[in-house]
C-alpha cells in the first residue's frame, strides 16, 4: 500500500489537490486549512496502525 501524506489539518493530500488554483483543503476550506502542511506524526501513527507487527 502506498504511504498517504496527511496535513495537518487530519485530511490526506488528495483533499487538496482540485482544479482550482490553490492547495487549500476541500474538506476544511481556504479560511480554515489555506495550504497543505505535511503532518509527519499523523503519517508514522497511521502507519503504525496499518502495521502491528513494527
Amino acid at each position: 500500500m502506498a504511504e498517504e501524506q496527511m496535513c495537518v489539518c487530519g485530511h490526506a493530500k488528495a483533499a487538496h489537490q482540485h482544479f482550482r488554483p490553490g492547495s487549500d483543503c476541500g474538506s476544511c476550506g481556504v479560511q480554515k486549512c489555506p495550504e497543505f502542511r505535511r503532518d509527519k506524526r499523523a503519517e508514522r501513527q497511521l502507519k503504525a496502525r496499518e502495521d502491528p507487527a513494527r
